[in-house]
Parts: C-alpha cells; sequence; structure tokens
C-alpha cells in the first residue's frame, strides 16, 4: 500500500528545508569561525584585556576568602578553620564590654571621691564609651590602648589625691584584677586572629595584582603602632 502524503505537504518540501537551514548556517558564522578570522593582533589585544580583568577578580577572590576567615576568628566563630559549638561561643562584642565594665567599675569608685582625679575620670569615661562602641579591630586596637592609658592615670591620680581605705584598697583590687582578665581574653582573640590574618597577607604576597589591593594588618602590628602615636 502506498503512504498516505500530508496533503498540506508538497513533494520536496522537506528537501527545500534542508537546503534552506543549510543555507543558514553558512550564512552565521560561529564563534570558532569569527575568531579565526580575526587578525593576530585583534586577538592577541582580545586575550590581554581578559587576561587583565579575570587576574585581579581571581586576586580579589582568594584575598576576600582569606580575610573572610580571619574575620569569622575575630567575631568568636571559629579558631584554627573549625567552627565553634554555639554554646561555646563569646562574640567580640562580649569581650570589650567586659573591658568596658571593669573601667566602669573603677568609675563607680571614683565617685565616691568627686572632687579627687575629675579629669582622669572624664576621659576614662569617654575612654569605656569608646570601647564599647569599637566595631572591628582597627577600631579595637585604638580603643583598647586609649582605655588602658586612661584606667593607669585614673587609678594613679585616684591614690595620689584621695584617702583611700583599706577595706577600698580591697575593692580596688578586685577592680584592676577584673580588667586585667578582661585584656587577656581580649588578647587571646587577638592572637587567634592574627594566625589567620597572617594567612590573608601570606596570600597578599602572592598576587600578581595586589597593588591594586591594601595590605592586611595584624593586630599586633596596628597595637604597635597605636603605643606609637602612629595611627
Amino acid at each position: 500500500m502506498k503512504e498516505k502524503r500530508d496533503a498540506r505537504q508538497l513533494p520536496g518540501d522537506d528537501v527545500k528545508g534542508d537546503i534552506k537551514n543549510d543555507i543558514k548556517d553558512t550564512e552565521k558564522p560561529t564563534l570558532y569561525k569569527r575568531l579565526h578570522l580575526l587578525s593576530f593582533s585583534k586577538g592577541l589585544l582580545i586575550a590581554l584585556v581578559l587576561i587583565a580583568i579575570s587576574v585581579p577578580i581571581g586576586n580579589r577572590k582568594a584575598l576576600t576568602s582569606r580575610l573572610e576567615a580571619a574575620q569569622r576568628v575575630w567575631h568568636g566563630l571559629e579558631v584554627d578553620s573549625k567552627p565553634i559549638p554555639e554554646n561555646q561561643r563569646v562574640s567580640i562584642e562580649q569581650l570589650l564590654k567586659s573591658c568596658a565594665d571593669a573601667a566602669a567599675n573603677l568609675i563607680t569608685l571614683m565617685k565616691n571621691y568627686p572632687d579627687a582625679a575629675v579629669a582622669e575620670r572624664t576621659a576614662l569615661e569617654r575612654a569605656r564609651d569608646a570601647m564599647r562602641a569599637a566595631g572591628n579591630p582597627a577600631s579595637a586596637v585604638r580603643a583598647d590602648y586609649d582605655l588602658f592609658v586612661c584606667f593607669q592615670n585614673a587609678m594613679d591620680a585616684l591614690l595620689d589625691q584621695a584617702h583611700i581605705t583599706g577595706e577600698e584598697f580591697e575593692l580596688l583590687d578586685g577592680v584592676v584584677a577584673s580588667f586585667n582578665a578582661g585584656r587577656r581574653q581580649l588578647a587571646l582573640r587577638a592572637r587567634d586572629y592574627d594566625r589567620q590574618q597572617q594567612k590573608a597577607i601570606d596570600t597578599y604576597n602572592e598576587l600578581p595584582a595586589r597593588a591594586l589591593f591594601a595590605k592586611p594588618e595584624l593586630y599586633e602590628t596596628m597595637a604597635a603602632a597605636a603605643k606609637e602615636g602612629t595611627t
């Protein structure tokens, strides 16, 4: 039996369609063909442009990855590339607040002697507030150093100008111990941060396009600069 042909399809239509498709294919050069039509100089220019774009992007990703890891350490989310269990995390805000609260205890004690060390107490109050407001390693470094200096100045002035009783001496010792404990905890966090930050610095030093980015800094380096008054 002869197969029935669709009445709408004329003999040879399928062949014509194939020919048209072949013509269209030959009229549209592929990307591969287009690239081969380029001169050597234009092709080289395009390659250089692509490299110039891709290298900084890749460098930024590598450096950003290291810096983000350091930030996770700073915020108490992980240490030595290992996540800290949620119930064991201590935020950087808590650490800074503990130092500020210890200074606040000294301020409270100083208020028992309202006429003594007024300027030093005012400076300590400002330093305490700055410590609570510190939001990143650089600002924490400056706030920590200022708080330490103001705390020492306030202590010295209070002892010089006020008649401290034996009972208040004990309270003062407790305030000093609390202040030092808070700063030790901050120092440990800074140490862990510096370990991760050093990896960011090592990565930075290996980047071909490092001149485009700011070099990461260690907490220890920033602290030394703060003491020298160069921040």
